[in-house]
């Protein structure tokens, strides 16, 4: 898998989804935060043509998740996810792509993101073979991300 630019782990990128929401008054869970994760990597496998983050994704039973971001937030239950963060740098194409990536979910409820995260093929393939609690390998996020055509659009 490819990397462009700088390799973040996924907790940095954790907390700039955090901070975004905090600024622009959104509320954000645990379980919101998670398809917001997948999605920012899957389309930076589309879109810049690598990973944005080293983590990889869990099949748990209601969604794709990155363990070490879910347990570190899990404490917040439903509740919303109101902090802000200091000394998040980022390149400017990885902040764009964050800021449209999450814009974009933005008009979507928690529930259908992590309903469209399980009836995607990464997510299905890995479950049906491995089961839960299976590492979604971002090989097969690369594949399922870069065979999309022009069926979403997101300005970079």
């Amino acid at each position: 898998m490819k990397t462009l630019g700088r390799m973040y782990p996924a907790e940095k990128i954790a907390k700039y989804v955090i901070n975004f929401h905090s600024v622009n008054k959104m509320k954000l869970t645990v379980m919101r935060l998670q398809p917001i994760l997948y999605y920012i990597q899957g389309f930076s496998i589309w879109i810049r043509k690598g990973t944005l983050f080293s983590d990889t994704f869990e099949t748990w039973e209601l969604l794709a998740a990155v363990p070490g971001v879910y347990y570190k937030y899990g404490g917040f239950g439903g509740a919303d996810i109101s902090r802000t963060f200091n000394g998040l740098d980022f390149l400017e194409d990885e902040i764009l792509l964050m800021n449209n990536v999450i814009s974009y979910l933005s008009q979507f409820e928690t529930i259908t993101l992590c309903k469209n995260m399980r009836e995607e093929d990464p997510y299905k393939y890995v479950y049906k073979v491995y089961g839960v609690n299976s590492m979604i390998p971002n090989e097969c996020l690369e594949k399922y991300f870069g065979s999309l055509t022009n069926g979403i659009t997101i300005n970079i």
